[in-house]
């Protein structure tokens, strides 16, 4: 009976084991699926991070080099305009003045009107300053409109004013559209600044508190530990203390054994001597007879002894169930406890791999930070000298228009 109750407590304490087996593969077999998708995760945000990062440098790239052509040119074509407007508006000042109206006023004006315009001296200044500014700054037309003017060649004059006209208002639209692209640029550029930025500050919040959940797992994980080897501390004392009782109580029983042997043996010497007399005889010979009395005393004793081998066995046998509770009671908060610290591991292995999964994602942003920085230097470099002098060069070249309108006004 004894092997029987040990072979089912055997029986029970390995099928819990492998129901916690069990228990321990599922949950490793979804730490695996999870992780084999934060993988998959991560591999395609790397992707997509690699891809913008490309574009943006790609990106950056074109703009510095459009940049530095455009600056270059711009510069260029602001001076040379600059000098032509000034040459132009002389000449304009020429042909808008009185003695240049007075030529169409008088009754007797002929078609060569504009001829006879031409060998004025008001003509030959606006002519040589025509001239003059296409030799400084390389402009063939200026110096082409100085001869046509010189020539009192006033249609193609007004052509080539038509042709400028057309060239400044062109002009205009490209730099108010450059204006717009930028402003748009620089729009888009603080908007996702400001989202990385946020998702930056909401990750490192984020982090802070995992970091406090996982200390908070460490500590119970601590206690628990601390609970299993308590409990592990008892079950050792209950196992000695049991040892010890059981190796007295074995004792015990064997001595009354050996005392009931001894006592049987001596009762049947005395028998063997009082062989024959009856028991009524014994009893009213028992003063008589010194050795009937002897065995009445013998019997007594083997009573006793047979009692207390008994009570030592029953008394072995309740600390054997007390036992054999007191460490089932134990081995099922082992058990528990157990699971519990396996559990909590692996809420803080999760937890550190959504920290680490979190800062490579913070790695990640910080890069199209950093590029979305660079894209803004390179913008600034194409952009601050037409977003800051828009207004005034628009004004300018409005002006430039409105003269030049108003000179081919004048002409026939």
């Amino acid at each position: 009976a004894k092997l029987e109750k040990s072979y089912k407590a055997l029986v029970a304490a390995k099928s819990k084991e492998v129901t916690a087996g069990k228990d321990q593969v599922t949950r490793k077999e979804k730490q695996k699926a999870d992780a084999k998708q934060k993988v998959i995760s991560g591999k395609e945000d790397i992707s997509s991070a690699t891809t913008s990062k490309a574009e943006a440098e790609e990106f950056l790239s074109t703009a510095q080099a459009k940049c530095a052509k455009a600056k270059e040119g711009f510069a260029g074509r602001s001076a040379a305009r600059n000098e032509e407007l000034t040459a132009v508006g002389k000449a304009l000042e020429v042909l808008t003045s009185e003695k240049a109206k007075s030529l169409g006023k008088g009754k007797n004006v002929t078609a060569t009107s504009f001829l006879q315009l031409a060998s004025t001296p008001s003509t030959s200044a606006a002519s040589a300053a025509l001239a003059a500014a296409g030799r400084r700054l390389g402009k063939q037309e200026l110096v082409s409109l100085s001869l046509r003017l010189k020539a009192g060649s006033f249609d193609k004059v007004k052509e080539a004013i038509e042709g400028m006209m057309r060239a400044l208002n062109q002009e205009q639209k490209d730099e108010a559209e450059k204006n717009e692209a930028c402003n748009k640029d620089f729009e888009d550029n603080t908007a996702s600044t400001d989202e990385k930025t946020q998702q930056q500050e909401m990750s490192k919040g984020q982090i802070g508190e995992w970091k406090q959940e996982i200390a908070a797992v460490e500590s119970e994980i601590s206690n628990l530990k601390g609970e299993v080897k308590d409990l592990e501390e008892q079950k050792k004392a209950a196992t000695e203390t049991r040892a010890k009782e059981n190796s007295e109580f074995v004792s015990m029983a064997a001595d009354q054994r050996m005392t009931q042997k001894i006592l049987v043996e001596a009762q049947t010497v005395l028998e063997k001597i009082y062989e024959g007399v009856s028991l009524v005889q014994a009893r009213s010979t028992r003063e008589t007879v010194p050795g009937f009395a002897v065995m009445e005393m013998l019997k007594q004793c083997r009573k006793n002894a047979m009692r207390l081998g008994e009570e030592a066995l029953a008394a072995d046998k309740d600390s054997r169930e007390a036992f054999e509770k007191l460490s089932g009671e134990i081995d099922e908060e082992l058990s528990s406890t157990s699971k519990d610290i396996g559990k909590k591991s692996i809420l803080k292995a999760n937890l550190d791999s959504d920290v680490a999964e979190a800062k490579r994602k913070m790695g990640l942003t910080e890069d199209e930070l950093e590029s979305l920085a660079e894209t803004k230097s390179a913008l600034h470099t194409s952009c601050d000298f037409v977003m800051k002098n828009f207004e005034a060069t628009q004004a300018a070249r409005g002006a430039e228009i409105q003269a030049l309108e108003q000179a081919k006004a004048i002409l026939p």
